[in-house]
C-alpha cells in the first residue's frame, strides 16, 4: 500500500474506534511534530485494515501492555 510502519501503524490506530488514546516515545519536539502530523494526514485503505487485522493478533498482552514491551 505504499505506507511505512509507522504511518500504518498511526492510520490503523486512528480508524479503529475502540482505541482511545496512543502512546508513543518522541526523543526531540520535532519528531513529536512530525508524528503529530503524520496522524492527521494519513489515511489507510479499508484492504490494508483488514490485512492488518488477520495479520496482527490485537489481543496479544506482549503488544497491549507497556510493561511487556522489551525496550533495551
Amino acid at each position: 500500500y505504499g505506507l511505512d510502519r509507522f504511518s500504518s501503524a498511526l492510520g490503523f490506530v486512528k480508524q479503529e474506534e475502540e482505541i482511545d488514546y496512543i502512546v508513543f516515545g518522541v526523543e526531540t519536539n520535532a519528531q513529536m511534530v512530525e508524528y503529530v502530523q503524520t496522524f492527521h494526514s494519513v489515511e489507510i485503505p479499508k484492504e490494508c485494515i483488514r490485512e492488518l487485522k488477520d495479520t496482527i493478533d490485537v489481543s496479544d498482552k506482549t503488544i497491549l501492555f507497556p510493561q511487556f514491551w522489551n525496550v533495551s
